[in-house]
């Protein structure tokens, strides 16, 4: 097993998902099921690669089906590029809380965010930062959110203009008048 598949959500879906049997009626619900798990992956993309670095032929890996991944292979043997190939879906969540749940790993006294840079919450695109902010304080948050820290892809430490708007506040408050 390679570092990446650690992370893999399907590590807690029942294997038998991902290899439906059969090309109609409940396989291709079976099929869609298994791509949900994938679209929400950490790893998807590194599971895609190996997959087709590796000419696996049954299942689902990466959001791939094996049909996609023949097309793929097929392009890439004519140095074309379908064009469903080039497009990565975005993972999508239903909640923030479940987007923070899936793509963040506590390293080192950080949360780090181990997904792509932005996710689908519903039907909207949403960056890392505003995803952890609203996931751990339950609110959206005022005006931009930064890393408040330099951790790379720290989304533990992070604050909001309205936090660094009271920092100012505090900080002018605390230092003496010029004279």
């Amino acid at each position: 097993m390679t570092a990446w598949q650690l992370h893999g959500s399907c590590r807690f879906e029942d294997p038998d998902l991902f290899f439906p049997t059969g090309t109609s009626g409940p396989a291709l619900a079976q099929t869609e099921e298994a791509k949900y798990v994938c679209r929400r992956c950490p790893v998807m993309l590194q599971c895609q690669k190996w997959s087709l670095d590796n000419g696996v032929d049954e299942g689902v890996w990466g959001g791939l089906d094996e049909r996609e991944r023949r097309s793929i292979l097929r392009h890439r043997s004519r140095g074309t590029t379908p064009a469903y190939a080039t497009r990565q879906p975005l993972p999508r969540f239903e909640t923030c809380r479940e987007a923070y749940d899936f793509m963040t790993l506590d390293v080192e006294g950080h949360i780090e965010w181990k997904g792509p840079a932005q996710v689908r919450i519903g039907e909207e695109r949403r960056g890392r930062n505003r995803i952890a902010w609203e996931a751990v304080h339950g609110t959206p948050p005022v005006g931009r959110v930064q890393p408040d820290c330099n951790h790379s892809g720290c989304v533990q430490h992070l604050t909001d203009q309205e936090t660094r708007n009271a920092r100012s506040a505090h900080t002018a408050v605390d230092l003496p008048a010029a004279a």
